[in-house]
C-alpha cells in the first residue's frame, strides 16, 4: 500500500500516472491515456470494495482517502454482527486484495478539493498532505517518548491521550508515524528531531496539489456519528459515565484505551451493570427524523460484549422498536440475543440521565411506552450508559458539497448525481458494513458498465 509520504516524492515522476495533470500550466505531463482511471474518493469499506471489483475487472483505479491509512469506521469497530468475527480480519483480508492488484493507486493523507468537467473528461483537484516522518523511519517511537505535547487521541474518541507525534492506528507489522503540525510547537521544540537518529522527520514538508484525469468518480465519503453532546437530557459530556456506542467498540478493543476492559471513565472501575439507550437523538425532529436502521444491532452486539467479559454482568435495553434492517439474514442473531435472560428489554423513552451521587454511576428516567406503569416515569441505575447514536453523512468539504445533490437528510441522493458520478454506501442510506460491501459491488458493476460503454 503506497502512503502520501511516498508519493509526494514520486507521483510524477512514475510513466502509470498518465493521468495526473500539470497544476500549474493545466496540461498533460504524458500523453494521454484513453483508458481514464476511476477515480474513487473515499477508503472505507466501501471505497475499497468499489476500487477492488473494479481494478479485477480491469479498470485503472485511483482510491483517494483523506486519512493517513485506508479502512475507515472498520478501522475503529471491534466485531462485525452477526457472526462477531473480527473487524480487523475483515479488513485486511479486503486490503491484501487491494494490494495484490497493480490497477490500483492509493492516495492516503489527500483531501479531494474540487471535481470539475463532464463525464469521460472529469478534472479531480487533490492536496496531499505530509505525514512530516519519511519512509526510513524504524518505529523507535523515542520520538514520542520525548515530545511534551499531548492531543485528544481521535481514533479512540478522545477517551485517552496521544502525542503530537504519534503511531499511525491500523498500520499493524508496519507501523508509520505522523505529525499533527496543528499541535506541534515546531521548530521552537525539535526535541523529536534530536532523537532520531535516522533523520526520518522533516518538519518542513509542504502539501501538494495535484490535478487527476478521470473518466468516472465514485463518492464513497462514508459517515460520522451524530454529535451526542446536541441531545442535552441524555447527559453526554455533562455526566462522565455516558458514552456512545462508537466509544463502546474501541473500550473493547485490545489496541483502545482500556486495553480491551469494559471499564467507566470516571473511575475506571469494571463496568458490569450497563444501560443502552436506543434511538439516542434518531426519529426526533430536533436531531436526526430517521431511523439509522443498524443502531439496534450495533447494542445488541455489544451487549454481548458485556456479557462475554462479565458472565454475571446486568443488562437493560431501552428501546421504542427494534430494528432489524435485514429481516432473514440476521434473524437467528436477533433470536440469540434477545433470548439472554441476563438482558433486560424495556420499551421506553428516556427523559433524563443524571450522574448517581451514591455510586457515580448513571441515574436515568425512563417512561414507559407500554405494560404497568406506561407512561410514569420509572429510574434505572447503571454503572454506566451508551448512547446508541445515528449515522449522519460524511460531506468531505463545502467545495464538493456544491458538486453534490443532497436528500432532505443529507445524505447523497444516488439518482440525482451529475452523470459519471457514482454514490455507495453510507454516502448515500445508513448501511451496516455487510450492506455497504453489497452496495459497492452493485456500484461497481454499473461503473465499469458506463465505462465500457
Amino acid at each position: 500500500m503506497l502512503y502520501c509520504g511516498q508519493l509526494a516524492g514520486n507521483l510524477l515522476n512514475r510513466s502509470r500516472f498518465s493521468y495526473v495533470l500539470d497544476n500549474f500550466g493545466g496540461g498533460l505531463l504524458t500523453p494521454f491515456n484513453r483508458h481514464m482511471p476511476l477515480v474513487v474518493i473515499g477508503g472505507g469499506v466501501s471505497g475499497i470494495t468499489v476500487a477492488v471489483e473494479a481494478a479485477a475487472s480491469g479498470v485503472e483505479v485511483v482510491l483517494v482517502e483523506a486519512g493517513p491509512v485506508l479502512g475507515g469506521r472498520m478501522l475503529r469497530t471491534h466485531q462485525n454482527y452477526p457472526k462477531l468475527n473480527s473487524s480487523s480480519s475483515d479488513l485486511e483480508m479486503h486490503l491484501r486484495r487491494l494490494r495484490s492488484n497493480p490497477r490500483i493507486t492509493v492516495l492516503t493523507s489527500a483531501d479531494a478539493l474540487s471535481i470539475d468537467g463532464v463525464r469521460g473528461n472529469f478534472k479531480v483537484k487533490v492536496r496531499l498532505n505530509p505525514r512530516y516522518v519519511k519512509d526510513n523511519c524504524t518505529s523507535c517511537d523515542k520520538c514520542a517518548q520525548v515530545c511534551p505535547v499531548e492531543i485528544d487521541d481521535q481514533h479512540n474518541y478522545s477517551m485517552q491521550k496521544t502525542k503530537a507525534i504519534f503511531r499511525i492506528p491500523g498500520t499493524g507489522n508496519s507501523p508509520a508515524y505522523t505529525i499533527d503540525r496543528s499541535s506541534c510547537m515546531g521548530a521552537e521544540c525539535g526535541k523529536c528531531v534530536e532523537v532520531c537518529g535516522d533523520r526520518a522527520i522533516d518538519m518542513d514538508e509542504q502539501p501538494k496539489e495535484i490535478v487527476l484525469a478521470s473518466g468516472s468518480i465514485v463518492l464513497a465519503t462514508g459517515w460520522d456519528p451524530y454529535d451526542a453532546a446536541k441531545i442535552i437530557n441524555l447527559g453526554f459530556g455533562r455526566v462522565p459515565n455516558v458514552i456512545s456506542n462508537v466509544m463502546m467498540e474501541r473500550l473493547v478493543a485490545a489496541d483502545g484505551p482500556t486495553g480491551g476492559k469494559i471499564l467507566r471513565p470516571s473511575d475506571r472501575k469494571e463496568a458490569k451493570n450497563i444501560a443502552f439507550v436506543q434511538c439516542a437523538g434518531s426519529r426526533d425532529h430536533e436531531h436526526l427524523p430517521y431511523c439509522s436502521s443498524i443502531c439496534c444491532l450495533v447494542s445488541l452486539k455489544q451487549a454481548t460484549y458485556v456479557r462475554d467479559a462479565y458472565p454475571d454482568s446486568r443488562i437493560t435495553v431501552i428501546y421504542t422498536d427494534i430494528t432489524n434492517p435485514c429481516p432473514g439474514r440476521y434473524d437467528k442473531f436477533l433470536a440469540k440475543v434477545i433470548d439472554d435472560d441476563k438482558i433486560k428489554y424495556m420499551q421506553g423513552k428516556v427523559s433524563m440521565i443524571s450522574e448517581d451521587a451514591d455510586t457515580d454511576g448513571v441515574a436515568l428516567s425512563v417512561n414507559a411506552l407500554r405494560g404497568v406503569g406506561c407512561g410514569v416515569p420509572t429510574e434505572i441505575k447503571a454503572d454506566m450508559a451508551v448512547l446508541a447514536t445515528g449515522m449522519v453523512p460524511k460531506i468531505l468539504s463545502n467545495v464538493l458539497r456544491e458538486v453534490m445533490v443532497l436528500d432532505k437528510h443529507g445524505f447523497m441522493n444516488p439518482e440525482s448525481q451529475q452523470e459519471g458520478i457514482y454514490i455507495t454506501g453510507t454516502a448515500k442510506f445508513p448501511f451496516d458494513v455487510t450492506s455497504s460491501m453489497l452496495d459497492a459491488t452493485g456500484t461497481a458493476i454499473r461503473t465499469i458498465q458506463r465505462i465500457r460503454q
